[in-house]
């Protein structure tokens, strides 16, 4: 009955593949016991998907194909990859993305002098950089914060970090 219950899209949750027990018997337990989760998307949630360009500067190959999975898996988002920072100066310079993911330590040009650099850029005025580092220091995070990005997400991070980020700058509304 629980389960031809559930109407609500606040409702809807999602297990990502390999499914782990523990998760599994954690969101079943949401599911039956009403618990809310933080990260909850709906097709109403954010913008349409497609509406959606993203940039990502990362040089590291698992990192690379993590996040990208998340994007095109759960978001149906086909990220834009620069393999390092002036590959994602250049991309940017082509053409106009609505959220940059910068890793901060690349080779060529770090993420930092990426970032300085994009911001150069008036169509680049407002949109959203995020600052992926491992570097969680206070002293690393104002220098990374001074070069112009908006927020920062210290690796390893939780795919919710990405989700709850998208929906912040991209929640519909419109």
């Amino acid at each position: 009955d629980k389960i031809k219950n559930i109407k609500s899209e606040k409702e809807l949750s999602y297990i990502t593949k390999p499914i782990k027990r523990g998760e599994l018997i954690k969101k079943a337990g949401n599911l039956f016991f009403n618990k809310k989760e933080s990260t909850v998307f709906s097709e109403k949630s954010i913008k349409p998907s497609s509406a959606i360009k993203v940039l990502i500067a990362e040089d590291n190959e698992i990192n690379i194909t993590t996040i990208s999975a998340l994007f095109k898996k759960f978001m149906e988002i086909n990220p834009v990859i620069a393999r390092n920072g002036k590959e994602c100066v250049e991309a940017a310079l082509r053409e106009k993305f609505d959220i940059i993911f910068m890793d901060i330590q690349m080779p060529v040009m770090n993420g930092i002098e990426a970032t300085m650099e994009i911001r150069k850029n008036s169509s680049y005025k407002d949109t959203p950089i995020i600052a992926m580092t491992a570097y969680a220091y206070q002293e690393d995070r104002e220098k990374i914060i001074s070069s112009g990005v908006n927020e920062i997400v210290v690796k390893p991070f939780k795919n919710e970090k990405i989700h709850e980020i998208i929906e912040k700058y991209f929640r519909g509304g419109d």
